[in-house]
């Protein structure tokens, strides 16, 4: 199973949502009460096996009932066991009547920092005050399919090079159910000003475990330091954990 080029390393955090607009006049309150219904996501079960730190998009429907036409902020998130946790929000008009919302969000996260992770979300007054919060709502899998880990890479040279020059990526994986089990090895990577490359794949070589390319560096190149994200991906498509390198290029 190959990796297209749609997958993007660090994006900042965005959201967008579907709004119920009101005539002049009608201006938000206070709510005395504020509680947060049922919420469905799409999608509702992610692998982590096969997320990384591009925006996960998730489409929210659900209720937020409240004693008065009030704003209402939407938090949505993800919090590690390990303190690790990434967030986004979104604001939207609530009334007695019409508890019923829908909210587009976009959260982006670094898949390496998780470990036992839940999805939640929270529903907030108008200062900010959170009032309600639900969990489990995104079924979690992952890691248990990943038999695949990196366990070296070297880079030569291994300080980094210059404009025009040669260099070499060397990546050295295994697998619990032996390297016939492994698929590829792929690199997601930013430029040193924070643009994304397209991911590449490291071709595999006649030893097994191996996997080796040569770059040969355009005089177009950008110099500084590239921030590389490797992973390796097993024949039942799950991917190890990731492994971050840094390589300079020099003028």
């Amino acid at each position: 199973m190959k990796l297209t080029p749609i997958i993007i390393l660090f994006f900042a955090l965005s959201s967008c949502s579907e709004k119920t607009s009101f005539q002049d006049g009608q201006n938000p309150l206070e709510p005395k009460s504020l509680e947060l219904g049922w919420v469905t996501s799409n999608p509702s079960v992610l692998n982590l096996d096969t997320i990384s730190s591009f925006p996960l998009k998730v489409r929210l429907t659900g209720k937020v009932f409240s004693d008065e036409r009030t704003n209402t902020i939407l938090t949505f998130g993800i919090l590690s066991k390990n303190g690790y946790s990434a967030t986004t929000s979104d604001t939207f008009l609530i009334t007695p009547m019409v508890p019923e919302f829908i909210s587009n969000l976009s959260m982006t996260f670094d898949n390496s920092q998780l470990e036992k992770p839940e999805f939640f979300i929270s529903v907030s007054k108008p200062d900010g005050r959170p009032v309600s919060t639900q969990t489990g709502i995104i079924k979690l899998e992952g890691y248990e399919n990943s038999t695949s880990a990196i366990d070296s890479i070297r880079f030569s040279p291994a300080d980094g090079v210059r404009i025009g020059e040669r260099f070499s990526m060397r990546v050295y994986v295994s697998d619990q159910k032996g390297t016939a089990n492994l698929d590829n090895v792929f690199v997601i990577g930013k430029r040193p000003n924070g643009t994304l490359q397209s991911p590449f794949d490291v071709p595999k070589t006649t030893i097994p475990g191996l996997y080796y390319i040569e770059i040969d560096v355009p005089q177009s190149a950008q110099t500084g330091t590239f921030t590389w994200t490797f992973y390796a991906q097993n024949k039942a498509g799950a991917l190890s954990k990731p492994v971050i390198k840094f390589y300079q290029v020099r003028s």
